[in-house]
């Protein structure tokens, strides 16, 4: 499955955002890698780009995660739609939003959509899931030797 991620959407819903928008999107950006490279993810999280000067999105790359900022004329909604209707396979893409219009909108094109909630604690339980598998692997090689 391949996620895209509403960008401030889902930070603003994980964090309390202060004054430094770019601190805590920076520190979400790097939350999200690591956790996304210990369980094997790979996402891209789509923010606006209302700043940007260019009419190009505007793309950052790390180990597991894409980062974009939509082009200065169209919404980070309007590019996870145009992301979603253009793929081949929209039934493999999930939308991660809270924004009740961008996740029926996926859905209409044949993606499947989480609320940035039920999408942190899947991470999560992911993470449990892997981290007990390791204390498993750990036991078992013990009983080998």
């Amino acid at each position: 499955m391949q996620y895209l991620i509403d960008g401030y959407n889902l930070l603003f819903f994980h964090l309390t955002p202060d004054e430094d928008l770019k601190k805590n999107r920076e520190e979400l950006i790097s939350l999200l890698d690591k956790k996304f490279k210990a369980l094997s993810i790979k996402a891209t999280i789509i923010f606006d780009g209302f700043n940007q000067i260019s009419h190009h999105a505007e793309h950052q790359f790390f180990e597991t995660l894409t980062v974009i900022f939509s082009p200065k004329s169209q919404t980070a909604d309007e590019y996870i739609i145009e992301r979603v209707s253009c793929a081949k396979k929209p039934n493999e893409i999930i939308v991660v939003t809270a924004d009740k219009n961008l996740a029926q909108n996926a859905r209409n094109l044949g993606a499947h959509s989480k609320s940035p909630k039920s999408f942190l604690k899947e991470i999560s339980n992911k993470q449990s899931k892997k981290e007990l598998q390791e204390k498993v692997d750990v036991k078992i090689k013990e009983l080998d030797d």
